[in-house]
């Protein structure tokens, strides 16, 4: 009981860190520029919401038929929520990606591959070190597992974008 409870504080802890934290990101994000997506970027983003939801709904839909055929679920509720959200993350942002939607016109995709590195390998790095230290096995530290897997993807994501576009824009230039 005492384990599940000090699980419980710290996730909300860190939750609440989190949101703090992105508050106060957003506040100084929004002071310092503005993020200006033209039509067809708003358009092409609309249709990024909605592959996304509807992975999830996919998702939702497949890991509940697995789980009645199984008879049990394959891990906690929590993980399995967080898979299908960190899922149907990853096809929105790849998709806008993909389509040149999701970087504003005022913003470089350097700050996305910094950030979206710097995010993965400080989630694996937890998952590391608190899975090596804890003397018990447990499922606790997976989501940090799941996080990072999810933001290396997306790192990858932006990075293979970008040097697509620069081999593209490289022909274009020689023509």
């Amino acid at each position: 009981m005492r384990t599940e409870l000090s699980y419980v504080i710290g996730l909300l802890a860190g939750l609440i860190l989190v949101v703090l934290l992105s508050v106060l990101f957003y506040i100084f994000r929004k002071n310092k520029q503005k993020k200006k997506y033209d039509e067809r970027q708003k358009a092409i983003q609309g249709v990024a919401y909605k592959l996304g939801f509807f992975t999830l709904l996919g998702y939702f839909l497949i890991n509940g038929c697995i789980c009645e055929i199984l008879k049990k679920s394959w891990g906690s509720p929590m993980e399995m929520n967080f898979i299908g959200v960190c899922l149907s993350l990853v096809v929105f942002v790849g998709y806008s990606v993909i389509k040149d939607a999701y970087v504003s016109i005022n913003q470089k995709e350097k700050s996305y591959i910094i950030s979206f590195a710097v995010v993965a390998i400080l989630n694996i790095f937890c998952y590391f070190i608190n899975s090596s230290v804890s003397a018990e096995i447990t499922n606790i530290y997976n989501m940090n597992l799941i996080c990072g897997i999810t933001f290396a993807l997306l790192t990858v994501i932006v990075i293979v974008k970008n040097i697509v576009d620069r081999i593209k824009s490289k022909k274009e230039y020689e023509v």
